[in-house]
Formats: C-alpha cells, structure tokens, sequence
C-alpha cells in the first residue's frame, strides 16, 4: 500500500578508538574536547582515528532522538536482554519484531524502554524512534486533509530504523474506522519494509482477534516475525505499579 493510496484510506475513513583521555582531562565549564580540540579525531602514529568524543556525543544525540519518556528502569527480563545482545543478527534477519502483550503494569512499557535506551547508549548506537500510539493516532487525524503533511509524517514516524510503539490498539478501532486504517498500515509498513519493531499492547492476542476487526491480520503478521519473542502477561500478572504504591487499602481498595 503506497503512502497515496494509505492517504486516501484515511482521509476516507563505524570503528572508534576509545581514549578515556579525551574526558578525563576535559573541565566542568568546557564542552570542547581537550583530546582532540573538537575536531573528532587524532593522530596516533601517524595514523588519523576517530575520538572517543564523537561516539559519546553520538550515544547522547540517538538516546534524545529516541524520543523515550521517563521510565523506572529494571533489569532487563530474558526476552528483552537477549533481543539486545543480538540485536545486530536480528535486524538483518527476516523475522526481528519483538512484542509485550498483556495486563496494565505488568513491565511491558519498561522492559521496551529499556530495550531501546540500551540500543541507542551502547558503543555502536541504533536510531530508534518511540511512538505512544493514541498521540500518533491522534497526530494523524489532525493531519488527515493535508496529504502533504500526513505522508511527511506518516513516512518519518515508521520509516525509523527501529521503531517502538507502546500501546499499540489502546483504543479498540471499529471496522473502517480511521483508527483501524493506521493499525493496519503501520503494520505493513514494517512488515513490507523488514525493519525491525517493538511493540507493546495491553490487549491479549485472543482479545485482539476476537475485538478487532482487523485483529486477526494484525496478530498474523506480529506471530510472524516476532518468531516466537512474544511475552504475554496473563491477568494473574503482578501489576507492579500498585506494587510500587504505599497506600492504604481503606482508603483505596486493591
């Protein structure tokens, strides 16, 4: 589905030498790199290498673009932590989404912050992109009449070479809905791209397919290239938010 045509349905419906030398010597007021005077690299031996600055100055520049909100960090549970340690063969392969699904405060939302704040920060840092999906929908519809603008924006939200969707289907799209239109192409778009995705929902697979009309395409193309990285947080689950809170029942039943 070309972004025209997406439109239509809307409106219808690097290696780096690492001297620590370069911010051992740098003082509180300067931000200039006394290593190598700003210019990113040195010579060592005659031989022209990039500083430790640029990777540092890097890692900050993706860890904002990322765009992550706030978020209690925890260690990071299996799926999550092995997605990252391989991340690099995962994101070549066919198969590279990873998904949380399940019971509100249950750890999704934190474990694929964290997934991305480890991606963004590391010695070789990925360009990531997080969008709250109602804010995306709702960005969206604003631009909804103007083609220009929603194919701009539409194109830069899920062309990110790793993109995180927290929330995904918080509100329950109707059949030919608008909101049901953005779910299936979002989805397609990462699908017809193979770029890799993170995505959270607090709905359950059998709840998105029994719920949404598009539900069981959506949850097709998600089983298949999550292979199998897919954490579904039953209704048991421990809610660790009201876990968190020190309050008394009396007043708040729990």
């Amino acid at each position: 589905m070309g972004l025209s045509t997406t439109f239509r349905d809307f409106q219808n419906a690097n290696d780096v030498a690492p001297p620590t030398k370069a911010f051992d010597d740098a003082s509180e007021e300067s931000t200039v790199c006394k290593y190598c005077d700003g210019d990113g690299y040195f010579i060592e031996n005659g031989v022209a290498k990039r500083c430790a600055c640029v990777v540092e100055e890097r890692r900050k520049r993706y860890r904002a673009e990322a765009g992550l909100p706030y978020f209690e960090r925890r260690e990071l549970e299996p799926p999550a932590r092995e997605y990252v340690a391989n991340f690099d063969k995962i994101a070549r392969s066919r198969r590279n989404w990873i998904a949380f699904f399940g019971k509100t405060g249950s750890g999704k939302s934190t474990q694929a912050f964290g997934i991305v704040d480890a991606l963004t920060t590391r010695e070789r840092p990925v360009r990531a992109q997080t969008l709250l999906y109602g804010d995306f929908v709702r960005r969206l519809a604003a631009l909804r009449y103007d083609a220009v603008e929603f194919e701009k924006s539409f194109r830069k939200a899920t062309n990110a070479p790793l993109l995180l969707v927290d929330d995904f289907l918080d509100v329950v799209p109707k059949a030919n809905s608008f909101e049901e239109h953005v779910a299936q192409a979002l989805i397609k778009r990462r699908y017809e791209t193979r770029l890799p995705l993170i995505l959270t929902t607090e709905t359950t697979p059998r709840r998105m397919v029994a719920e949404s009309p598009c539900g069981e395409a959506l949850l097709g193309r998600i089983v298949e290239m999550c292979d199998a990285r897919i954490t579904i947080a039953e209704e048991n689950a421990v809610n660790h938010r009201l876990c968190s809170l020190a309050f008394n029942r009396d007043v708040i039943p729990y």
